[in-house]
């Protein structure tokens, strides 16, 4: 007797193998058996004909912890409604822990007499947020965590739809440790940072994230990722890498990554892998010949890609640095000062032809400009385009998320076929019903695994459906030591996604991005069903994933 049988579906097992007809017995969580099971008995049959049953597909870059989705919408819809049963958080240098070792917390237990955990100070829990402030309005959320155990301790009471692992973020811990501070680190600071990864791996980390391109992490030498990636290795992590620059300086940003897992051993990942720019497109051979060379060497190295053309681009990235270092609030002093103003409209006129035709999709603190690009915006008001970039600044104190359309089709499809890609989302869960928020998201967040499947497999036909499905369960399931999931095999989580794979496909649009997937028909998370018959169940069946 089973708890649950599918049965007469087409199998895509993740192994990259052909597909099979053939029943799967789930009990508890658990897979079971493969099979002909048309005598056997069970509690609730799943009847998957003319439907395509796979793995749970597995998202190594997602950003629900760092929107705080977790917490606010731990259904997790419009990913779950992708597929999706899997989720790693802590992405591009951000996490939400640890905020301390527990070395450090046990230390303050004993000295101030405490049995339970110190909560976190207001100060602390500021200074973490702020390595979020980038992405969303952290105004009135506070946390009572410190170290990573804690965290997915709390998250495990909680409850999610979907299971959840995460790296630790570079710059959330340094932030931690130095504060706004921008300098090399002290070396009792370095070895403090070094016990802080090795405590948080300890208690289930998967490694730690990088985002270079950020302000708090662009100026870190290479020394001192070096020292920490050593630190990963030694615990069997993985170190992914936001890179410093994905345009001009493609070429040495990826050298840069693979330079430090040659000296380290680390395991790397490239995250959100792209080349922003057409005067760059043309860089993308070289770059995957460096790639390939250093996996033929026997580096661990892959890139994850979203399939649009355009991204979804915290805006301060393309400011001089002279207007940003020091943090939003320092910019939004200079931007105030009038004395100043001459200086800075004349430091923007270089990057103005480069963001004039960027759509503005999240201004938390001023919606007008949300849908609207800066062309439209110095059009109307009657100003020259870096004056209406100091007012949109200015407007949403300097908070600012734009659509920018700098991707090459013909680089996705490259992407898509490269044997070391795989599929990401770079986006969070969200409901269709947010959509009466005012902003807008990427709509890779309702369709970046659909759009995948339906666009570039069923209708392009880029890849064998076998092949596009290894790229979306096993291989990412493996690359970060998730052994227990991404193929149908007995003894493995019952984590299952059938679809239909004629009718698969993304609705999701930049206009109207709150829409969810069509084509996914049921998600099974450790053996519970969480979309039935293309809905959400609100079933809280995921699990924290640790290392």
């Amino acid at each position: 007797m089973f708890d649950i049988i599918i049965k007469n579906g087409t199998v895509i097992d993740g192994t990259g193998k052909e597909k099979y007809q053939a029943d799967i017995g789930i009990n508890r969580d658990t897979i079971s058996e493969i099979g002909n099971l048309k005598n056997a008995k069970a509690l609730q049959q799943i009847n998957a004909k003319d439907f395509f049953v796979c793995p749970g597909f597995v998202d190594v870059l997602n950003h629900s912890d760092c929107y705080f989705k977790i917490f606010s919408n731990p259904t997790l819809d419009s990913l779950a409604l992708q597929g999706i049963t899997t989720i790693i958080g802590g992405n591009c240098g951000a996490s939400l822990a640890p905020l301390a070792s527990s070395f450090t917390m046990n230390q303050l237990n004993k000295r101030m007499g405490f049995s339970a955990n110190v909560i976190t100070n207001p100060s602390k829990s500021e200074i973490v947020l702020k390595s979020m402030r980038k992405w969303i309005d952290v105004s009135g959320i506070n946390i009572n965590w410190s170290t990573l155990d804690e965290f997915l301790t709390i998250l495990s009471d909680q409850g999610l739809s979907l299971n959840f692992g995460t790296l630790i973020g570079h710059s959330s811990m340094r932030r931690n440790l130095v504060g706004e501070r921008i300098s090399d680190l002290s070396a009792d600071e370095m070895t403090f940072f070094k016990e802080m990864i090795a405590d948080s791996m300890s208690q289930g980390a998967l490694g730690m994230s990088c985002g270079l391109s950020f302000s708090h992490e662009n100026f870190v030498e290479t020394g001192e990722l070096l020292d920490l990636a050593s630190v990963l290795h030694e615990h069997d992590g993985i170190m992914s890498f936001h890179l410093r620059n994905e345009a001009e300086r493609i070429i040495e940003s990826v050298s840069e990554a693979i330079e430090i897992a040659k000296r380290s051993g680390v395991r790397i990942e490239l995250s959100h892998f792209k080349i922003n720019g057409k005067e760059n497109w043309n860089k993308i051979e070289e770059v995957f010949s460096l790639i390939e060379k250093a996996s033929e060497k026997g580096l661990e190295i892959n890139f994850d890609f979203y399939p649009y053309d355009f991204g979804w681009t915290v805006f301060y990235q393309f400011l001089p640095s002279s207007l940003y270092i020091g943090g939003r609030e320092k910019m939004l002093k200079r931007l105030m000062d009038e004395k100043e103003k001459p200086a800075i409209l004349q430091s923007l006129k270089p990057i103005v032809s480069r963001v004039s035709e960027m759509i503005i999709a999240y201004s938390p603190f001023n919606k007008s400009f949300v849908g609207r690009s800066f062309k439209n915006i110095a059009q109307s008001q009657g100003i020259s385009l870096e004056e209406a970039i100091m007012m949109a600044l200015i407007g949403s104190r300097g908070h600012l998320i734009c659509f920018d359309k700098v991707l090459d089709e013909k680089n996705i499809v490259r992407q898509i076929k490269h044997p070391l890609g795989i599929l990401s989302s770079d986006g969070s869960g969200f409901y269709e019903e947010e959509s009466r928020n005012g902003q807008l998201v990427h709509p890779r967040c309702f369709g970046a695994f659909t759009r995948f499947l339906g666009k570039y497999v069923r209708e392009s036909k880029f890849l064998e459906w076998e092949k596009a499905i290894q790229k979306i369960t096993s291989m990412p399931a493996l690359k970060y030591g998730i052994n227990n999931r991404g193929f149908l095999q007995a003894g493995l989580k019952a984590d299952i996604t059938i679809f239909d794979p004629n009718k698969i496909i993304d609705k999701a649009t930049i206009d109207n991005p709150f829409q969810y997937s069509r084509g996914i028909k049921d998600v099974l998370v450790n053996g519970k069903k969480v979309i039935s018959d293309s809905k959400h169940t609100k079933e809280m069946a995921g699990e924290i994933i640790r290392k």
